[in-house]
């Protein structure tokens, strides 16, 4: 029965066609261009020659063939697919899941398959029968494709486990591993069968929600094609080729005796509504045609007259049956309308929830990360002030302020990665010392280096430029991030680190600075990378396969460093021999800062020792729940002279203090127990009094917007932790008119930074001393003889003392290995 209907609507297709006497559409090439993914069995694969195959790509030839063209196929990824259909390089794409999203920009076929997704699960596995089963257990789904995304938004279970491919998901799935496979069923049984797998079987109903249609797809606005795919595919489907194609293609369907009859079914629907639509389509073109060949006729043989009449009023009855049908195609597509916003309301419903739920996130961790660390670099900063510290104490508490700053920033980058999704990212100039950022990362690098017996070098151009305007914090996370996975993929060997910069070649027309170009150059002796796999290694989550086994890691690091360069003006590079190491290389445009704000800048953060004389007597309260946080701040006011200090550790305790001392500066943090410090704030400002006091709130929030939401709680000022001690005497001396007395600075020595510098050790400053002398200390070295070796050091100190100091560092800390490899 099935198959006499087929037959009859093919017999009337070609009836219509014929009656019409319409050409299809022509196209100005008679071969259209079209491409197709790698790997999508058994609808999408790749011959051994390396050619498109499979049973989209060959029912696409089969369409064009019944219209008299040809199809060339090229194969690509599914990203250069789309640009190449979007810029004109390919015409028609012969696999397309239709989508809401995806209708704003293709104009699509009706759909030649429907697919729905099942269950796949370990033969004899009772405990899973349906969705509900699946609740905690490992769910293997691939990557990105519509099971992955319905197994999250249907939220089936929390222990989602990815695959590149659904031939490793069965192959995980039948050695044992995890608990079921959530696939498209027809894909999932055609797989089975290929992979020859016998342990596996398909259980319960199809997954409601979980379907995919897929049509040929065309750029929007090409009707003259589009028209061409269904005329084409409406010939396909009446003469038996679809059924064919799904013979051979799914073998699975002949095992399948259920698929084969809603295979069946499902042809017999679609080829309704192509013919439909193809009536419809032809009729018009059949219609303005007769119309001009009546009216000739008419001219040409009076006689015909009672002829056309008769045909007009049979083409009144076929058109109006054509219109009761539109008008039937109007309300089911408005009824398909209506759904799919309904469908569209629930998922931006559920996007909502999901931004707030990060947002929330963020907001908890900024808080819990940003609070310690301010009492870290607080109590560092006071410790920094004990005059009874010895040298190597400082510099040990200095290593601590810089890895803690360090830290801070690291903090700030992960909180701010949000902000990359969003398009939100954004470069924060500012005036650096380019030397001494650089210094301060080859202080921390260099620890990591020895801990695994490796070399590090660094050396800069004698003429690299001092200050510079650029992101300091991304530059330096971009440093860390290229100089780290040189130590982690490097086993044997070292690394080195080369900057130098050079005059800008093409400066901005309106530059009002003179603006630099600078270079980055990271090499090591490391693992490496294969040719084919360093056009990836940008790619977020992408992992080289020679690194497997050597370190752990996100895969996130080289994605982020590329796009901080990119967002500074700059470009990355790389070049790498697999087992023979890697060298990164980027360059940074730059414009050179002015001495005088570098000075005015040091000036500013001049250290406070007390306060300046006949200053009044303030009464400030401190409110913070934390008892660190507390102490910090109380001990910081009393080392300056600000002795008339209260404290609170809630909202509650604050007011009532105000309502007694009635203070003229509250610290007030916002978090607390009991009442917070917004609630606090409303209720001090409410009293006569509250309006006089001075209230500036503490937070360690992460996020800038937020000033505004504190500003219009009633507090004067904003400061996020972890604070500096000169932005605490800042606003105190903003809103309490507070004078200072501060450590006195030589401008001269601040004019000329390199003067007071400790130079760095590197094998181009050891090379401009006499031979003999780099011989004699290289010999005795090798000897470990250290009366010889303080010999020659003095003997270099009368030539150059600064390099001498170095050298006696290295030796007095027993470095002889550093000096070894400075010397060979």
């Amino acid at each position: 029965m099935i198959n006499q209907s087929i037959t009859f609507l093919c017999l009337l297709t070609f009836i219509l066609c014929n009656a019409a006497s319409a050409q299809p559409p022509t196209i100005a090439n008679n071969s259209i261009q079209s491409a197709s993914e790698p790997d999508y069995p058994p609808l999408a694969v790749v011959t051994t020659d390396g050619k498109a195959d499979g049973f989209s790509v060959e029912l696409l030839r089969e369409t064009m063939k019944a219209m008299g063209r040809t199809v060339q196929f090229k194969v690509a990824p599914w990203g250069d697919i789309k640009q190449d259909l979007a810029e004109g390089r390919i015409q028609v794409l012969p696999l397309v899941g239709r989508t809401p999203e995806r209708e704003a920009i293709y104009d699509f076929t009706l759909a030649y398959l429907t697919l729905h997704g099942t269950i796949i699960r370990r033969q004899g596995d009772n405990r899973i029968n349906t969705l509900a089963d699946l609740h905690g257990k490992e769910v293997i789904v691939l990557r990105d494709d519509n099971a992955h995304e319905y197994v999250k938004r249907e939220q089936i279970t929390p222990h989602i486990i990815l695959t590149n491919s659904y031939k490793d998901a069965m192959e995980m799935l039948a050695a044992g591993k995890h608990d079921a496979v959530i696939v498209q069923k027809l894909m999932g049984l055609q797989l089975l069968h290929d992979l020859n797998i016998t342990n596996l079987e398909a259980v319960g109903p199809p997954l409601a929600g979980f379907k995919q249609q897929f049509c040929f797809a065309v750029r929007e606005g090409d009707k003259e094609l589009l028209a061409l795919l269904n005329e084409g595919l409406s010939i396909v489907i009446a003469n038996g080729t679809l059924q064919q194609l799904q013979q051979k293609w799914f073998v699975v369907l002949k095992e399948d005796q259920t698929w084969r009859q809603i295979f069946e079914y499902l042809a017999v629907f679609l080829a309704t509504l192509l013919i439909a639509g193809l009536i419809s389509y032809l009729w018009q073109t059949s219609l303005r045609q007769k119309v001009t060949e009546r009216t000739l006729q008419l001219n040409e043989v009076n006689s015909e007259l009672i002829t056309e009449i008769v045909e007009r009023k049979r083409a009144e009855n076929e058109i109006r049956s054509l219109n009761d049908k539109l008008e039937q195609r109007v309300q089911e597509r408005t009824a398909q309308l209506a759904s799919t916003n309904h469908e569209l309301q629930i998922a931006k419903e559920q996007a909502e929830t999901a931004n707030t739920a990060k947002s929330l996130f963020l907001a908890n961790m900024s808080h819990e990360l940003r609070t310690p660390m301010n009492a870290i670099l607080g109590f560092s900063q006071l410790l920094e002030r004990d005059s009874a510290l010895i040298k190597r104490q400082r510099e040990h508490l200095g290593i601590i302020q810089r890895s803690g700053e360090h830290l801070l920033a690291l903090i700030n980058d992960v909180l701010d990665m949000s902000k990359i999704e969003a398009g939100r990212m954004t470069v924060e100039l500012e005036s650096i010392d380019l030397p001494q950022t650089i210094n301060d990362i080859v202080d921390m690098i260099r620890i990591r280096a020895e801990k695994k017996n490796l070399w590090f070098t660094w050396e800069w151009a004698p003429d690299l430029v001092h200050y510079v305007i650029t992101d300091g914090g991304k530059l330096r996370q971009t440093l860390i991030n290229l100089l780290g996975n040189a130590i982690k993929y490097t086993q044997e060997g070292g690394l080195s680190l080369r900057v130098y910069s050079k005059p800008s070649p093409s400066p901005s027309t309106h530059a009002t600075d003179q603006e630099y170009q600078l270079y980055f150059e990271i090499e090591d002796s490391g693992v490496g990378m294969a040719p084919d796999e360093i056009n990836h290694i940008f790619e977020a989550f992408v992992q080289v396969s020679s690194s497997k086994g050597v370190a752990e890691g996100t895969g996130l690091g080289l994605a982020i460093t590329r796009r901080f360069i990119e967002l500074m003006g700059g470009h990355i590079s790389v070049h790498s021999q697999l087992g023979k190491g890697s060298l990164f290389s980027f360059d940074l445009p730059v414009t050179l800062a002015k001495a005088s704000d570098m000075v005015t800048k040091t000036q500013l953060s001049r250290r406070v020792i007390g306060l300046a004389p006949a200053q009044p007597t303030y009464r400030i309260l401190i409110v913070d729940d934390k008892t660190e946080n507390l102490l910090l701040l109380k001990n910081l006011l009393q080392i300056v002279g600000l002795t008339n200090l209260r404290e609170a550790i809630n909202g509650l305790q604050a007011v009532e203090i105000f309502q007694q001392w009635q203070p003229h500066l509250i610290w007030m943090d916002l978090r607390m127990p009991v009442m917070n410090g917004y609630e606090a704030t409303r209720q001090i400002r409410a009293l006569p009094e509250g309006q006089a006091t001075k209230i500036i709130a503490l937070t360690a929030s992460a996020f800038q917007e937020d000033r505004e939401t504190v500003i219009a709680s009633g507090c004067d000022d904003f400061l996020r932790k972890p604070y500096r001690e000169t932005e605490i005497f800042d606003l105190m001396a903003k809103y309490l008119g507070l004078s200072y007395q501060y450590e006195q600075l030589d401008v001269e020595t601040v004019n000329k930074p390199n003067s007071a510098q400790k130079i760095t050790l590197t094998a181009t400053a050891l090379s401009h001393l006499p031979q003999t002398w780099l011989a004699q200390l290289h010999q005795a070295v090798v000897t470990l003889e250290v009366t010889q070796i303080n010999q020659v050091i003095e003997q270099i100190k009368l030539e150059e003392p600064q390099l001498a100091a170095a050298l006696t560092e290295l030796a007095e800390n027993f470095e002889y290995d550093r000096l070894l490899a400075l010397l060979e």
